[in-house]
């Protein structure tokens, strides 16, 4: 593996876990960087894409370069934007099958269930994220309001506290609206 194209990868997923739009913007700058010093290397591809995703694109001009895990984004899409839960569904499941260990899988695929009201599969999946990547902020913010979309709040109010160590004001902890988990806007 080329070192360099690993480091700036790394650096580009940490800036997309920060789920800010000036971070984004940085994340695809990172992902590009990799991507320039080795084209073949496929997750640089993959966080651009997962990128241009949550920035509200569809992605398709990018999509033949996910390599392994691109059907992640393809029911990302399926969900987000065309709110088609079967083919969702069915794109996770592969992405899954091809790569149990992508950690934005199980959570998007986490928010899948719990838009079906498909609470302890959702939970299941966000937990099974955060054992994959147990540093990720977003994660750890989407645990908490996967635990309020199934009306657990004493659950969801414990894993926002909990969450809220990893990186104050992450944007999913200020999904969860309860009394004392606001967070400050920093300036």
């Amino acid at each position: 593996m080329n070192r360099p194209a690993f480091e700036c990868h790394l650096k580009g997923r940490r800036l997309w876990d920060k789920k800010a739009p000036v971070s984004y913007l940085e994340a695809i700058s990172a992902f590009q960087q990799a991507i320039d010093f080795d084209p073949a290397y496929p997750q640089p591809h993959v966080g651009m894409a997962d990128t241009w995703v949550m920035m509200g694109s569809t992605v398709s001009a990018l999509l033949p370069k996910c390599i392994r895990t691109h059907d992640t984004v393809r029911g990302d899409v399926s969900k987000g934007f065309d709110r088609n839960w079967e083919q969702a569904e069915r794109r996770f499941q592969k992405a899954l099958r091809l790569n149990p260990n992508y950690a934005v899988a199980h959570q998007w695929y986490a928010n899948l269930f719990s838009i079906l009201d498909r609470h302890a599969e959702a939970i299941a999946a966000v937990e099974q994220a955060r054992r994959l990547d147990p540093l990720s902020a977003s994660i750890a913010g989407f645990v908490g309001f996967t635990y309020y979309r199934a009306r657990r709040h004493d659950d969801a109010l414990r894993e926002v506290r909990k969450a809220s160590g990893t990186r104050p004001c992450a944007s999913n902890f200020e999904l969860v609206p309860r009394p004392g988990i606001r967070c400050a806007r920093r300036i």
